[in-house]
C-alpha cells in the first residue's frame, strides 16, 4: 500500500488525479480524473501498483463534460 499511496500522491501533484474518496459501503475508491483523453486516464490507472498486481476492478470509467447551466445565458 505504501507504493500505491506514493503513486496516488504523484498523480495528484501532477494534476491528473483531482480527487479521491474511499467508498463507505464496500472496499474501494472513487477517483475524479482531469485528463485530455480516456487514454491518458487509462495510462495513469496502468501505473498504479494495485492495478499492476491485478487487484483493481474498474466498475465504470465515465467521461464528464462541464454543466452548461452555470455559464452565460
Amino acid at each position: 500500500m505504501a507504493r500505491e499511496t506514493q503513486r496516488v500522491k504523484e498523480l495528484y501533484a501532477a494534476g491528473l488525479l483531482r480527487q479521491i474518496w474511499r467508498r463507505g459501503d464496500i472496499p474501494g475508491a472513487a477517483i475524479l480524473w482531469e485528463a485530455a483523453s480516456e487514454a491518458e486516464v487509462r495510462a495513469a490507472l496502468d501505473s498504479l501498483p494495485i492495478n499492476q498486481a491485478g487487484m483493481l476492478e474498474i466498475l465504470a470509467l465515465v467521461p464528464l463534460a462541464p454543466y452548461p447551466g452555470f455559464g452565460p445565458a
